[in-house]
């Protein structure tokens, strides 16, 4: 689960060798994926008795996070890598991080809440590139990117940060649960969340490569892992 289907997709060849892949946006056309929804989408797709490995990343992990709290029976390992649960961090900026992007969008513009956000999470993000030299469907892809940024920060960033996990029902499934990070997010706002979160779970945080979009930054070294990970549990 991620910001965009189609770059999952495309970009875990390694994964795609030993597991069956199904690559969902929480984006819509007018509504915002939530852990009932993922779950209705599993009953859908998984045999009666089988249970599902879930990745998902930034919102996509608060997504994850969420079906794991309301629905862990049809979970065998959920990876939830960098949800940018704001709410938890101790630090008062760090928590209205998110609303200060927001208060930025409405009164200078897209191009200074995208300034604000990208410097605000310390250089872990890399710019999108020019959607001339890629192929038609990445290029697709990126397209969609940049038309539902302003969508994004008005109708989800809020939103999603606000969100606070269900700590008594994590603590119970505990196990089935890894808390991951871009490793080149270590020291960032990124990853903060994350590692809050599983301190309080009694867990260690899980690097994976990249910084926070990682499946796209290394996706080979990405996807082998994430292999590694989930074939450890």
């Amino acid at each position: 689960m991620g910001n965009d289907s189609a770059g999952t997709e495309r970009r875990h060849p390694v994964m795609a060798d030993v597991a069956k892949l199904a690559s969902v946006s929480h984006q819509t056309v007018s509504r915002v994926l939530n852990g009932e929804d993922a779950h209705r989408l599993l009953a859908h797709l998984l045999p009666a008795g089988e249970e599902a490995y879930v990745y998902g990343s930034s919102s996509g992990a608060i997504v994850a996070l969420d079906l794991l709290a309301r629905h862990p029976e049809r979970l065998r390992t959920v990876v939830a890598d960098q949800p940018p649960c704001a709410r938890l961090l101790p630090d008062v900026e760090e928590r209205l991080f998110f609303e200060r992007v927001y208060e930025a969008f409405r009164a200078d513009g897209l191009g200074a809440a995208a300034a604000y956000f990208l410097n605000g999470i310390g250089g872990t993000l890399k710019p999108m590139p020019d959607p001339a030299g890629l192929p038609p469907r990445t290029a697709e892809m990126i397209g969609r990117l940049n038309a539902n940024f302003p969508l994004f920060l008005e109708h989800e960033l809020r939103q999603f940060t606000s969100y606070v996990p269900d700590e008594t029902a994590l603590a119970a499934v505990s196990e089935r649960l890894v808390l991951a990070a871009g490793r080149d997010t270590r020291g960032h706002l990124p990853y903060r969340p994350a590692a809050e979160l599983a301190d309080r779970l009694g867990l260690e945080v899980t690097e994976l490569p990249g910084g926070h979009s990682g499946y796209t930054d290394c996706p080979e070294e990405f996807g082998r892992r994430l292999q590694e990970v989930l074939g450890a549990r």
